[in-house]
Protein backbone atom coordinates (compact mmCIF):
# COMPACT_ATOMS: atom_id res chain seq x y z
CA UNK A 1 0.00 0.00 0.00
CA UNK A 2 1.83 3.20 -0.90
CA UNK A 3 2.28 6.57 0.99
CA UNK A 4 -0.40 8.93 1.74
CA UNK A 5 0.19 12.20 -0.40
CA UNK A 6 -0.05 15.60 2.27
CA UNK A 7 -0.23 18.54 0.45
CA UNK A 8 1.49 21.34 2.80
CA UNK A 9 -0.08 24.29 2.07
CA UNK A 10 1.12 27.78 2.41
CA UNK A 11 -0.94 30.27 0.60
CA UNK A 12 -4.11 31.11 2.65
CA UNK A 13 -5.75 31.87 -0.90
CA UNK A 14 -5.87 28.01 -1.51
CA UNK A 15 -8.03 26.93 1.30
CA UNK A 16 -11.31 27.20 -0.17
CA UNK A 17 -10.24 25.74 -3.49
CA UNK A 18 -7.98 23.26 -2.73
CA UNK A 19 -10.55 20.73 -2.39
CA UNK A 20 -11.43 21.08 -5.42
CA UNK A 21 -8.83 20.07 -7.84
CA UNK A 22 -7.23 17.53 -5.27
CA UNK A 23 -7.68 13.68 -5.34
CA UNK A 24 -9.48 11.29 -2.97
CA UNK A 25 -6.17 10.30 -1.42
CA UNK A 26 -4.76 13.14 -0.79
CA UNK A 27 -4.90 15.61 2.21
CA UNK A 28 -3.53 18.88 2.94
CA UNK A 29 -2.37 21.06 6.15
CA UNK A 30 -2.16 25.13 6.10
CA UNK A 31 1.15 25.91 7.21
CA UNK A 32 0.30 29.70 6.99
CA UNK A 33 2.19 32.64 6.12
CA UNK A 34 4.83 32.98 8.97
CA UNK A 35 8.17 32.96 7.76
CA UNK A 36 9.64 31.26 10.98
CA UNK A 37 6.95 28.83 11.91
CA UNK A 38 8.85 26.19 13.73
CA UNK A 39 10.23 22.79 12.13
CA UNK A 40 8.51 21.01 15.52
CA UNK A 41 4.78 22.43 14.88
CA UNK A 42 4.88 21.36 11.00
CA UNK A 43 6.98 17.91 12.33
CA UNK A 44 4.05 17.51 14.68
CA UNK A 45 1.09 18.00 12.02
CA UNK A 46 2.84 15.65 9.57
CA UNK A 47 3.35 13.12 12.32
CA UNK A 48 -0.47 13.12 12.93
CA UNK A 49 -1.32 12.35 9.45
CA UNK A 50 0.36 9.02 9.92
CA UNK A 51 2.63 7.55 7.23
CA UNK A 52 2.85 10.14 4.33
CA UNK A 53 5.17 11.95 1.79
CA UNK A 54 4.84 15.60 2.10
CA UNK A 55 4.83 18.48 -0.96
CA UNK A 56 5.27 21.66 0.07
CA UNK A 57 2.69 24.39 -1.98
CA UNK A 58 4.64 27.29 -1.26
CA UNK A 59 4.06 30.93 -1.34
CA UNK A 60 6.61 33.78 -2.77
CA UNK A 61 6.51 34.79 0.97
CA UNK A 62 7.00 31.17 1.67
CA UNK A 63 9.97 29.49 -0.48
CA UNK A 64 12.70 30.26 1.26
CA UNK A 65 11.24 29.03 4.71
CA UNK A 66 9.73 25.55 3.37
CA UNK A 67 13.18 24.76 2.16
CA UNK A 68 14.52 25.13 5.63
CA UNK A 69 11.19 23.16 7.03
CA UNK A 70 11.58 20.35 3.88
CA UNK A 71 15.40 19.92 4.94
CA UNK A 72 14.57 19.14 8.82
CA UNK A 73 12.01 17.04 8.59
CA UNK A 74 14.04 14.82 6.09
CA UNK A 75 16.76 14.67 8.59
CA UNK A 76 13.55 13.21 10.63
CA UNK A 77 13.01 10.53 8.12
CA UNK A 78 9.89 12.05 6.45
CA UNK A 79 9.40 11.47 2.48
CA UNK A 80 9.37 15.76 1.17
CA UNK A 81 9.63 17.72 -1.91
CA UNK A 82 9.94 21.16 -2.63
CA UNK A 83 10.70 23.80 -4.44
CA UNK A 84 14.72 23.55 -6.04
CA UNK A 85 17.08 25.58 -4.37
CA UNK A 86 17.86 27.81 -7.91
CA UNK A 87 14.60 27.96 -8.40
CA UNK A 88 13.77 29.17 -4.99
CA UNK A 89 16.88 31.85 -5.19
CA UNK A 90 15.26 32.87 -8.44
CA UNK A 91 12.02 33.65 -7.04
CA UNK A 92 13.76 36.13 -4.82
CA UNK A 93 16.26 37.68 -6.87
CA UNK A 94 14.86 39.03 -10.27
CA UNK A 95 18.14 40.17 -11.47
CA UNK A 96 19.44 36.22 -10.90
CA UNK A 97 16.76 35.35 -13.13
CA UNK A 98 16.93 37.63 -15.84
CA UNK A 99 21.59 37.44 -15.90
CA UNK A 100 20.27 33.63 -16.32
CA UNK A 101 18.08 34.29 -19.12
CA UNK A 102 20.34 36.92 -21.07
CA UNK A 103 23.03 33.70 -20.64
CA UNK A 104 20.37 31.16 -22.10
CA UNK A 105 19.43 33.56 -25.20
CA UNK A 106 16.06 33.77 -23.90
CA UNK A 107 14.51 36.77 -24.86
CA UNK A 108 13.93 39.21 -21.85
CA UNK A 109 13.08 43.03 -22.70
CA UNK A 110 16.31 45.41 -22.02
CA UNK A 111 17.20 45.96 -17.92
CA UNK A 112 19.56 47.06 -16.39
CA UNK A 113 20.84 48.60 -12.51
CA UNK A 114 21.57 51.46 -11.92
CA UNK A 115 20.72 54.06 -13.73
CA UNK A 116 19.22 53.55 -17.38
CA UNK A 117 21.59 54.71 -20.25
CA UNK A 118 20.85 57.75 -21.87
CA UNK A 119 20.51 55.97 -25.62
CA UNK A 120 17.10 53.76 -24.25
CA UNK A 121 14.56 54.99 -25.94
CA UNK A 122 11.43 53.57 -24.64
CA UNK A 123 9.98 54.67 -21.43
CA UNK A 124 11.72 52.91 -18.31
CA UNK A 125 9.98 50.85 -15.29
CA UNK A 126 11.77 50.32 -11.80
CA UNK A 127 11.02 47.14 -10.46
CA UNK A 128 12.00 45.24 -7.15
CA UNK A 129 14.44 42.54 -6.98
CA UNK A 130 12.88 40.48 -4.48
CA UNK A 131 9.16 41.37 -5.49
CA UNK A 132 6.36 39.66 -7.01
CA UNK A 133 2.88 40.28 -8.55
CA UNK A 134 4.04 43.33 -9.60
CA UNK A 135 4.86 44.85 -6.17
CA UNK A 136 6.99 48.34 -6.08
CA UNK A 137 6.64 48.72 -9.77
CA UNK A 138 7.26 52.46 -10.90
CA UNK A 139 8.01 54.26 -13.91
CA UNK A 140 11.54 55.35 -13.37
CA UNK A 141 10.91 59.08 -13.18
CA UNK A 142 8.82 58.87 -10.22
CA UNK A 143 11.08 57.25 -8.29
CA UNK A 144 15.04 57.99 -6.72
CA UNK A 145 15.81 55.03 -8.90
CA UNK A 146 17.37 51.61 -8.94
CA UNK A 147 19.06 50.77 -5.69
CA UNK A 148 20.23 46.82 -3.96
CA UNK A 149 16.66 45.71 -4.61
CA UNK A 150 15.75 47.19 -7.63
CA UNK A 151 16.25 47.13 -11.53
CA UNK A 152 15.46 48.90 -14.45
CA UNK A 153 13.32 47.21 -17.62
CA UNK A 154 12.17 48.78 -20.45
CA UNK A 155 8.35 49.13 -20.77
CA UNK A 156 7.04 46.89 -23.75
CA UNK A 157 3.73 47.58 -25.94
CA UNK A 158 2.17 44.47 -26.34
CA UNK A 159 -0.21 41.53 -24.79
CA UNK A 160 0.63 39.58 -21.94
CA UNK A 161 0.37 35.55 -21.44
CA UNK A 162 1.32 33.62 -18.89
CA UNK A 163 2.34 29.37 -19.24
CA UNK A 164 1.43 27.44 -16.20
CA UNK A 165 3.27 23.86 -15.88
CA UNK A 166 4.30 21.24 -13.36
CA UNK A 167 7.74 19.89 -13.80
CA UNK A 168 8.74 16.46 -11.79
CA UNK A 169 11.64 13.99 -12.76
CA UNK A 170 12.20 15.79 -15.63
CA UNK A 171 8.98 15.87 -17.17
CA UNK A 172 6.81 19.02 -17.65
CA UNK A 173 3.05 19.56 -18.19
CA UNK A 174 2.22 22.75 -19.93
CA UNK A 175 -1.24 24.05 -19.37
CA UNK A 176 -2.99 25.89 -21.93
CA UNK A 177 -1.76 29.13 -22.55
CA UNK A 178 -3.50 32.32 -20.90
CA UNK A 179 -4.43 35.44 -22.24
CA UNK A 180 -3.93 38.72 -20.08
CA UNK A 181 -4.48 41.33 -22.25
CA UNK A 182 -2.56 44.54 -23.59
CA UNK A 183 0.30 45.97 -21.25
CA UNK A 184 -1.14 49.34 -19.77
CA UNK A 185 0.71 52.59 -18.93
CA UNK A 186 -1.48 53.05 -16.07
CA UNK A 187 0.23 49.58 -15.03
CA UNK A 188 -2.50 47.94 -13.51
CA UNK A 189 -1.23 44.38 -13.08
CA UNK A 190 -2.44 40.99 -14.71
CA UNK A 191 -4.34 40.03 -11.49
CA UNK A 192 -6.51 42.89 -11.21
CA UNK A 193 -7.64 42.42 -14.77
CA UNK A 194 -9.45 40.08 -17.25
CA UNK A 195 -7.81 37.04 -18.17
CA UNK A 196 -8.82 33.54 -20.39
CA UNK A 197 -8.06 30.09 -21.21
CA UNK A 198 -7.17 28.89 -23.64
CA UNK A 199 -6.01 32.01 -26.20
CA UNK A 200 -8.29 33.85 -28.23
CA UNK A 201 -8.40 32.58 -31.96
CA UNK A 202 -5.75 35.64 -32.97
CA UNK A 203 -3.31 34.30 -30.78
CA UNK A 204 -2.91 30.72 -30.73
CA UNK A 205 -0.55 30.12 -33.33
CA UNK A 206 1.93 31.70 -30.14
CA UNK A 207 0.65 28.29 -28.11
CA UNK A 208 3.76 26.01 -29.38
CA UNK A 209 6.20 28.69 -28.72
CA UNK A 210 5.29 29.68 -25.19
CA UNK A 211 4.80 25.99 -24.20
CA UNK A 212 8.39 25.58 -26.03
CA UNK A 213 9.93 28.76 -24.41
CA UNK A 214 8.51 28.09 -20.85
CA UNK A 215 9.47 24.35 -21.01
CA UNK A 216 13.00 25.84 -21.26
CA UNK A 217 13.26 29.04 -18.83
CA UNK A 218 11.50 25.64 -15.96
CA UNK A 219 14.60 23.66 -17.32
CA UNK A 220 16.85 26.49 -16.83
CA UNK A 221 15.55 27.33 -12.99
CA UNK A 222 15.71 23.63 -12.47
CA UNK A 223 11.77 23.86 -11.48
CA UNK A 224 9.91 20.94 -9.21
CA UNK A 225 6.11 21.01 -9.04
CA UNK A 226 4.26 24.18 -10.17
CA UNK A 227 5.29 27.43 -11.91
CA UNK A 228 4.55 30.22 -14.32
CA UNK A 229 6.21 32.07 -16.86
CA UNK A 230 4.73 35.66 -17.93
CA UNK A 231 5.26 36.80 -21.55
CA UNK A 232 5.15 39.77 -24.00
CA UNK A 233 4.03 39.60 -27.56
CA UNK A 234 5.52 42.74 -29.34
CA UNK A 235 5.99 42.74 -32.89
CA UNK A 236 5.74 39.45 -33.65
CA UNK A 237 7.98 38.33 -30.99
CA UNK A 238 7.79 36.71 -27.25
CA UNK A 239 9.96 38.09 -24.48
CA UNK A 240 9.96 37.03 -21.07
CA UNK A 241 8.92 38.94 -17.95
CA UNK A 242 8.96 37.46 -15.25
CA UNK A 243 9.23 34.10 -13.82
CA UNK A 244 7.14 32.57 -10.77
CA UNK A 245 8.35 28.92 -9.20
CA UNK A 246 5.20 28.61 -7.20
CA UNK A 247 1.43 28.39 -7.07
CA UNK A 248 -0.05 31.05 -9.25
CA UNK A 249 -3.19 32.78 -9.77
CA UNK A 250 -3.37 31.41 -13.01
CA UNK A 251 -3.18 27.98 -12.32
CA UNK A 252 -6.93 28.21 -11.25
CA UNK A 253 -7.98 29.25 -14.54
CA UNK A 254 -6.07 26.70 -16.18
CA UNK A 255 -7.50 23.63 -14.05
CA UNK A 256 -10.96 25.09 -14.65
CA UNK A 257 -9.82 25.00 -18.73
CA UNK A 258 -8.77 21.59 -18.80
CA UNK A 259 -10.84 19.92 -16.47
CA UNK A 260 -7.84 18.80 -14.68
CA UNK A 261 -7.52 18.02 -11.10
CA UNK A 262 -4.39 19.52 -10.39
CA UNK A 263 -3.79 18.51 -7.29
CA UNK A 264 -3.77 14.76 -8.06
CA UNK A 265 -0.50 13.64 -7.93
CA UNK A 266 -1.86 10.56 -9.78
CA UNK A 267 -3.75 12.50 -12.60
CA UNK A 268 -1.08 14.86 -13.04
CA UNK A 269 1.59 12.05 -13.49
CA UNK A 270 -1.34 10.49 -16.23
CA UNK A 271 -1.49 13.72 -18.07
CA UNK A 272 -0.01 14.52 -21.60
CA UNK A 273 2.94 17.02 -21.61
CA UNK A 274 0.60 19.52 -23.46
CA UNK A 275 -3.30 18.91 -22.02
CA UNK A 276 -6.14 20.57 -23.92
CA UNK A 277 -8.13 22.79 -22.58
CA UNK A 278 -11.97 21.44 -22.68
CA UNK A 279 -13.80 24.23 -21.88
CA UNK A 280 -13.33 28.05 -21.96
CA UNK A 281 -12.97 29.84 -18.68
CA UNK A 282 -12.27 33.32 -17.38
CA UNK A 283 -11.56 35.65 -14.72
CA UNK A 284 -11.93 39.12 -12.87
CA UNK A 285 -11.46 40.46 -9.63
CA UNK A 286 -14.22 40.24 -7.22
CA UNK A 287 -15.32 41.27 -4.03
CA UNK A 288 -18.45 39.55 -2.97
CA UNK A 289 -19.37 36.23 -1.26
CA UNK A 290 -17.34 33.21 -1.92
CA UNK A 291 -18.16 30.36 -4.08
CA UNK A 292 -17.73 27.21 -4.86
CA UNK A 293 -18.97 24.92 -7.55
CA UNK A 294 -17.80 23.39 -10.29
CA UNK A 295 -18.29 26.16 -13.35
CA UNK A 296 -18.14 28.71 -10.54
CA UNK A 297 -14.71 29.76 -7.80
CA UNK A 298 -14.61 32.80 -6.03
CA UNK A 299 -12.09 34.26 -3.89
CA UNK A 300 -10.60 37.55 -4.40
CA UNK A 301 -11.04 36.94 -8.25
CA UNK A 302 -14.48 34.50 -9.89
CA UNK A 303 -13.20 32.34 -12.40
CA UNK A 304 -15.97 30.56 -14.15
CA UNK A 305 -16.18 27.94 -17.47
CA UNK A 306 -18.26 26.88 -19.32
CA UNK A 307 -18.41 24.94 -23.32
CA UNK A 308 -18.32 28.61 -25.06
CA UNK A 309 -16.68 31.65 -24.51
CA UNK A 310 -20.25 33.47 -24.55
CA UNK A 311 -21.70 31.11 -21.98
CA UNK A 312 -19.21 32.05 -20.07
CA UNK A 313 -19.02 35.98 -20.25
CA UNK A 314 -22.91 35.47 -19.50
CA UNK A 315 -22.04 33.88 -16.44
CA UNK A 316 -19.36 35.99 -15.22
CA UNK A 317 -21.63 38.84 -15.64
CA UNK A 318 -24.05 37.74 -13.55
CA UNK A 319 -21.41 38.15 -10.28
CA UNK A 320 -18.97 41.21 -11.64
CA UNK A 321 -20.62 44.66 -12.91
CA UNK A 322 -18.61 46.72 -15.24
CA UNK A 323 -17.21 45.79 -18.20
CA UNK A 324 -13.82 44.56 -19.60
CA UNK A 325 -11.71 44.51 -22.88
CA UNK A 326 -13.24 40.78 -23.74
CA UNK A 327 -11.14 39.29 -27.14
CA UNK A 328 -13.21 39.42 -30.29
CA UNK A 329 -14.90 35.96 -29.55
CA UNK A 330 -15.92 36.25 -26.37
CA UNK A 331 -17.85 39.49 -27.42
CA UNK A 332 -19.72 38.01 -29.95
CA UNK A 333 -23.23 36.69 -29.14
CA UNK A 334 -24.77 33.25 -29.29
Amino acid sequence: MGLTRLAAVSPASLLSWYPAFAGSAGRMIFLGEDPARPAVDVARLVLEAGDATVDFLSSHETLLRDRRLAAQLRDAGVAVRCQSARATAAATDKVMVKRLLEDSGVPTPSWGRGAPPRQVASPVLVKRRSGTQSQGLTWAHTTAGPGDDRYWETYVDGVEFSVVLHREDQRIVVFPPVWKGETRTDLLPPWRRLRVCPLPSSWRDLASELARMGTRVAELLDVWGFAEVEFIASGGALSVIEVNPRVSGTLRLVAMATGVRVFDQVQLAALPSRPPATRYAAELPYDGVPLLSEDVIATSRITCAAPTPQRVRHLIGDYVSGSAPWPDEWASHD
